[in-house]
């Protein structure tokens, strides 16, 4: 998809002999999302400014991951998301099949099973 030619294209400029991970991939996305924040904190930043720039993200899509949400009570990017691929035995690759798939958080279950 786009935002993953978007990561090897920028890969390929800035460290072409990468070997690429998915801790890689998942650092990028991070820094992207951070990156971001900071852009919309404005120059003068403090912690208060970048906590409501944050905050303006509502499902924000312009990063390697999935949607990205932040707010008063949402400090983790986003629910649990992921997308299901199916194999191209010919080809011997996997291909993307689905768009992200949205997971609520599951609520903490107490120690007394309730």
């Amino acid at each position: 998809d786009k935002q993953t030619q978007r990561y090897l294209d920028l890969v390929h400029q800035y460290d072409p002999g990468r070997k690429l991970s998915l801790y890689h991939a998942y650092g990028v996305m991070l820094a992207q999302i951070f990156v971001e924040g900071l852009q919309r904190a404005g120059r003068d930043l403090t912690r208060e400014k970048l906590v409501d720039a944050m905050e303006t993200f509502n499902g924000w899509q312009d990063c390697l991951g999935p949607p990205v949400t932040y707010g008063p009570n949402v400090r983790g990017g986003s629910n649990t998301a992921a997308f299901l691929v199916k194999a191209d035995v010919k080809n011997k690759t996997l291909v993307r099949a689905t768009d992200w798939i949205q997971f609520e958080k599951p609520q903490k279950i107490a120690k007394n099973g309730k």
